[in-house]
């Protein structure tokens, strides 16, 4: 399948382009899992928020 033109101009900012290819869902997911990860290697140090 063809990709539509990922244009760069001033109203396009690098935050719209990762959007396109990781949803908010997919990032939440990555965030969840990377958390539990390390709370299973006992990294107590890892601080995560959906802010962050």
């Amino acid at each position: 399948p063809l990709l539509p033109p990922i244009l760069q101009g001033a109203e396009n900012h690098s935050l719209n382009s990762f959007e396109l290819f990781m949803p908010a869902q997919l990032v939440l997911l990555l965030v969840k899992h990377t958390v539990q990860y390390a709370a299973s290697k006992k990294n107590r140090q890892l601080m995560v928020s959906v802010e962050n």
